[in-house]
């Protein structure tokens, strides 16, 4: 049963919940495929599962944040039932791909104190990603599996770090928020979903899906300094663990893209985002190597 979004019942629910008055002037209701969630007065966040399916995802959730809640960057929980959360409601703008700097600084204030559920990668390792690759790729695909004993349960990641998940708040402060596939994990995969998904959001991404040699797309990258900028960020902040980045972005890139496709293997293969991942993965020399 859904949790009620009238404000004066909420009002009576939280003041029961915390022991104090709390009173609720404006709800804003947000249903989406997975999750029932209401924002209260931009105080409270309350996600309530609607099926049964994404109670793992919310408990994780939950796990997540109370072993993190020694860290301000990440919202506190104040209650949790079976199938609901109140959170701390965090206010602000999503975080723009172009501070990378903040996101390592904070980043790196969160150490792994060990009560963490693991977190798995995406894309990687899996036999219907393996096998399908393998149909126009061979060497591609063991790569990709080989990739597998490279991945650490060491860091705490956020499992879907995008700058929709990543608020600054008004004093200035990083925020994230959303740690459904949070846990223990690996840095560098972190942060190759993460620059992955930055590489598709420039304006660019599209024009150099008209080039097709290596040289080409070694020269464009060379000469794009967004790019350029945005890597050595990560090679600073990774530092010997570059090179595992790199091949990371690779899979990430197939993963988002490849992985997704429909089409037919002809017209995958003659994508640039396939000839960039093979590149990453199979050591072609290209310039953020």
């Amino acid at each position: 049963m859904l949790i009620s979004p009238d404000p004066a019942y909420l009002s009576f629910w939280l003041s029961h919940i915390l022991k104090q008055t709390v009173t609720i002037q404006e709800v804003e209701k947000i249903r989406t495929g997975e999750k029932y969630i209401l924002n209260l007065d931009n105080k409270f966040l309350i996600k309530q599962c609607l099926r049964d399916l994404d109670l793992p995802l919310l408990h994780r959730e939950k796990k997540v944040l109370q072993a993190l809640s020694y860290s301000e960057c990440v919202p506190q929980v104040i209650h949790a039932e079976n199938n609901l959360l109140v959170l701390e409601y965090i206010n602000g703008e999503p975080l723009p791909f172009s501070t990378l700097e903040d996101l390592f600084i904070v980043i790196s204030q969160l150490p792994n104190q060990g009560k963490l559920p693991k977190a798995e990668p995406y894309y990687l390792f899996s036999d219907a990603e393996y096998t399908f690759l393998k149909k126009f790729n061979t060497k591609l695909a063991e790569k990709v599996r080989s990739l597998r004993k490279d991945y650490r349960y060491e860091d705490v990641i956020h499992g879907d770090l995008k700058p929709a998940n990543i608020i600054k708040d008004p004093q200035g402060n990083l925020k994230f928020i959303d740690w459904e596939y949070g846990g223990s994990g690996d840095r560098c995969w972190e942060m190759a979903m993460y620059y992955s998904e930055y590489l598709m959001s420039m304006n660019s991404w599209q024009e150099i899906h008209t080039l097709s040699p290596i040289d080409d797309l070694d020269l464009f990258l060379y000469l794009n300094p967004e790019i350029q900028r945005g890597l050595s960020l990560v090679r600073r902040y990774l530092g010997p663990e570059y090179p595992k980045f790199v091949q990371f972005l690779g899979v990430c890139i197939l993963g988002k893209t490849v992985f997704r496709s429909k089409h037919k293997v002809s017209s995958i293969q003659s994508q640039y985002s396939y000839r960039l991942s093979s590149a990453l993965l199979l050591d072609y020399h290209v310039s953020i190597l």
